[in-house]
């Protein structure tokens, strides 16, 4: 599907004051019947996933948007070079700045990176490469805990741990999935990127969880790494 088309699907769709709670009305009610697609959605954006293509259509949500009560700011303009100037607020923008961040550090490989196509009816959108998030990757469901010692050996966790201390970082807490996943990044890219990147994601990066890292392959990535406003 193309640019134009992606962008056609949404003509019909009013994102004035689209949030978590009414993207049936605002957006999906408006889809062609016969655009076959799943989606999810959280505090910031609505994520379609078409089933027949390489990629995800992200449409942040305009505004600041609260979970307890109705608030949506109009968005502020920043500007990245090379890029048309983007909107503060807009979960996805974030995105894409943080990603220029990232590569200024070298550390982009593990961002999953957004592609500004467009704006329809004044609401930007973008594409991201499709990934499978964690619980996917491993078929965990909703479950806390995942023993990251059925799919890891002892050597490599304790590896990826030596290497967690050297990083002098501690945002992980006592969290068995993501612990999963970084021994997986540990074992993917190895203990000068593995450091690298904590670094980075703990000067950057507070919403960590289960469905926002996944895998391109056995590749680990970060799915949705624009901390929540809210």
């Amino acid at each position: 599907m193309d640019v134009d088309k992606i962008l056609d699907l949404f003509k019909k769709c009013d994102f004035t004051h689209t949030n978590c709670d009414t993207v049936d009305e605002d957006v999906l009610n408006y889809l062609p019947k016969e655009f076959d697609y799943d989606w999810r959605t959280g505090a910031s954006k609505l994520v379609l996933i078409p089933c027949e293509e390489n990629y995800v259509i992200k449409l942040p949500f305009k505004g600041n948007y609260h979970y307890f009560y109705d608030e949506n700011e109009q968005f502020k303009t920043f500007s990245i070079p090379g890029l048309p100037a983007l909107h503060e607020f807009d979960h996805c923008a974030e995105e894409l700045k943080l990603y220029h961040i990232a590569s200024k550090y070298h550390t982009s490989q593990i961002l999953l990176k957004n592609i500004y196509i467009g704006e329809v009816n004044e609401e930007p959108v973008y594409i991201q490469q499709k990934a499978v998030t964690f619980n996917e990757y491993y078929d965990s469901g909703d479950e806390d805990y995942f023993d990251n010692e059925s799919v890891h050996t002892q050597e490599e966790i304790e590896s990826m741990e030596k290497s967690y201390e050297k990083s002098n970082v501690y945002f992980v807490g006592d969290n068995s999935k993501l612990d999963t996943w970084l021994t997986d990044v540990h074992k993917y890219y190895g203990e000068k990127q593995f450091i690298k990147f904590l670094q980075f994601i703990d000067s950057y990066i507070n919403d960590l969880h289960s469905e926002n890292i996944g895998y391109i392959g056995d590749r680990p990535v970060i799915i949705d790494y624009a901390s929540f406003y809210g």
